[in-house]
């Protein structure tokens, strides 16, 4: 395609190279945290319970965001000249962290189809639900059993409603008639 397009095995593979034990251990202490951290909402626990149930043994929850979003780069004023496409994934980490998580997929022009890296990103997602996904991890300094899944997705609403075919206002599937 016309995209870039950074692989989300690779992504995670480079994420857990720098991860810590502190980041790991967090899930052991998940009642003493306070309940408005992302990782232990009602759904980030649901997502650990999942991952308790691929594998015969202990397996990391992998929890990201998934954020799109069209931006100009070569002007304060938006012009629609040479806009451009992001697609970026922050991988959810414990109160406290200070790495970095977050990580650009692809980039591409605004008005392109991003149908064909949406697809590519859902089959690696798909695959990274899978029993026996391994990874190296660097705090606990060798490979473990890991499961990936997508905590939230975060879009604007002109994005939103294009995804999920709301339109541009209260008509059933296309934006809102002026009469």
């Amino acid at each position: 395609g016309r995209h870039s397009y950074m692989s989300l095995k690779a992504i995670v593979a480079h994420h857990l190279a720098f991860a810590t034990l502190d980041e790991a251990e967090s899930w052991n202490d998940s009642e003493s945290c306070r309940n408005t951290e992302l990782l232990f909402t009602a759904r980030g626990l649901e997502l650990f319970r999942q991952a308790q149930c691929c594998n015969n043994s202990y397996t990391l929850p992998i929890l990201l965001t998934k954020w799109q979003d069209d931006f100009e780069p070569n002007s304060q004023a938006k012009q629609n000249r040479g806009s451009g496409w992001c697609f970026s994934i922050t991988f959810c980490l414990p109160a406290g962290s200070t790495r970095r998580s977050t990580n650009i997929v692809s980039l591409g022009e605004k008005n392109w189809c991003h149908s064909e890296v949406e697809d590519k990103f859902s089959s690696e997602l798909q695959e990274l639900q899978c029993p026996d996904v391994k990874f190296y991890h660097g705090g606990f300094k060798r490979v473990v059993n890991c499961h990936v899944a997508l905590l939230a997705i975060l879009k604007d609403q002109p994005e939103r409603r294009k995804g999920t075919f709301i339109g541009m206002g209260n008509a059933k599937y296309t934006s809102r008639k002026h009469e």
